[in-house]
């Protein structure tokens, strides 16, 4: 067994070179005609109609939200008794399956995940390199038979990615010129979901860290306190800075009430508040504000979501908050301050958590840790056990973050299907209390999928020799790869 070397090195990154030579203009984006896999999602499945006119329907109590009852008479006839409007659709959808596959049978139904959320297949990326937003174009991202079928597997939300700033009006800041028209076709997409009972979450990274020419930081220096690498981040132990996170969010609400919820890494893949500078293993503050430098980690959560939740409730709206601790540390240890976290929450707040983060698994005879995102590992990670333990302990709902259509060992393919494992994984979920899950995020497909989504700017991106994130996937001939940012990182670890 010998370690990678440097001769290694130079000639994978020959090879990836070699792959990506031939880069010709890519097609206009987006071109729906060559979206060959999403084209099929995009169609109306081929069954046959199941007709209900012979089913008797009555409403009544069962075993609460969305849970229904189908009962078969000795003369075959079928009463199917709901407790709510969703539960009524559940039924009817599980009606047409079973009548499909000849196995209908009486039942009595409740899901035990309230909220089932996915990523939608469609949807285009807001994040670097290309930064595309669903809000400013005019493509539909989600047809209707898509949505059918999301329904149909028992899908009840979807996120899209949103700033605050890109929408919302405070007394600190204006509304953005572009804001109507992404609040316009919002609610278009919230509308059109719900037909089917999905709802939209919005999908957020708030309150953004601000740079020193930032208008915001500039003009309302009282709403920041730490301060890394030249940025500012928003101190939630200021009763300002409250106030901009909750006008941030009433305005939303109120321009968009049928929304379902808010979802929002609250710690983890940027820094937004104070709260960014615990570490997540140690739990050590490594910020520099005075009024956070003394404060449990749950406490400024507290405030931010709290914050969050009055925005909510203050325009109206019976929606929820996901707070999601995004911790893709490969160690195992977690900081005893997650779980205190889970202790303290709001009413209203969900707490979601990678389930895998902090993975071990002996594979091939040696121990292996995994970060976010492992299909082959069942789970849950102890970092994970110890805050879903936290909050059964005091009637806390938390979430779980997976990716089930694949993960981080085969992250270029549509999907990989393995229902044997996933079982496994809900399984456990159901036995720890888990009550929302995120099941997706923005990866997965194949070339075609790939080359359909570039766009012209990538040839400058790429010709630019800018750096592709270290967990982006490796390597494709649709891809130009510098390798510096991946080699402390992925060759580093390895031995062959």
């Amino acid at each position: 067994m010998t370690l990678i070397t440097v001769a290694h090195i130079a000639a994978a990154e020959m090879s990836v070179k070699a792959l990506a030579a031939p880069f010709s203009e890519p097609p206009p984006y987006p071109r729906m005609a060559e979206w060959t896999f999403r084209e099929e999602l995009a169609k109306p499945e081929a069954l046959p109609p199941v007709s209900t006119n012979d089913v008797k329907f009555v409403r009544a109590p069962v075993e609460g939200r969305e849970s229904y009852r189908i009962d078969i008479g000795a003369n075959g006839k079928v009463t199917i008794t709901t407790e709510d409007d969703e539960g009524l659709r559940r039924a009817v959808y599980y009606y047409q399956d079973r009548v499909r596959a000849g196995d209908l049978a009486p039942c009595v139904r409740k899901p035990w995940v309230r909220n089932r959320i996915a990523r939608c297949f469609f949807g285009p990326i807001k994040r670097p390199p290309l930064n595309h937003d669903e809000l400013m174009d005019d493509v539909d991202y989600y047809p209707e038979p898509y949505l059918d079928r999301l329904a149909h597997e028992g899908i009840n939300g979807l996120w899209l990615t949103v700033e605050w700033r890109d929408l919302a009006e405070t007394s600190f800041t204006k509304r953005s010129p572009d804001a109507m028209r992404r609040l316009a076709k919002l609610r278009r997409t919230v509308d059109r979901c719900l037909k089917y009972g999905i709802k939209t979450w919005i999908f957020c990274i708030e309150p953004r860290r601000c740079g020193k020419d930032d208008p915001l930081l500039k003009e309302h220096p009282e709403l920041f306190g730490c301060t890394v690498a030249g940025e500012s981040l928003m101190c939630p132990m200021q009763h300002a800075a409250q106030r901009y996170i909750e006008e941030s969010v009433k305005d939303i609400f109120n321009q968009v009430p049928r929304l379902g919820g808010i979802m929002m890494i609250s710690y983890g893949e940027r820094e937004t508040t104070c709260l960014s500078r615990f570490d997540p293993l140690t739990g050590r503050f490594n910020g520099n504000c005075p009024r956070c430098a003394g404060l449990e980690p749950w406490q400024i959560h507290w405030e931010t979501a709290s914050a969050i939740m009055r925005g909510i409730r203050a325009a109206g709206s019976d929606a929820e908050y996901i707070s999601w601790f995004y911790q893709p540390q490969v160690r195992p240890e977690r900081g005893a301050w997650n779980a205190e976290v889970a202790r303290h929450l709001p009413d209203g707040v969900t707490l979601a958590y990678n389930f895998e983060s902090g993975a071990v698994k002996e594979q091939l005879g040696r121990l292996r840790n995994g970060g976010d995102y492992w299909l082959s590992y069942v789970g849950p990670a102890e970092g994970f056990r110890k805050v879903a333990e936290a909050g059964r302990q005091v009637g806390a709902p938390i979430g779980a973050k997976i990716q089930v259509g694949n993960s981080h060992e085969v992250a270029t393919v549509p999907f990989v299907p393995v229902p044997g494992l996933l079982y496994r994984k809900y399984k456990a979920m159901r036995e720890m209390g888990v009550s929302t899950v995120l099941s997706s995020a923005g990866w997965g497909g194949d070339g075609e999928r790939r080359r359909s989504l570039r766009r012209p700017e990538w040839l400058q991106v790429m010709n630019g020799n800018t750096p592709l994130w270290p967990e982006r996937q490796l390597p494709s001939g649709d891809w130009r790869l510098n390798l510096d940012p991946v080699r402390g990182n992925l060759f580093g670890r390895l031995r062959w």
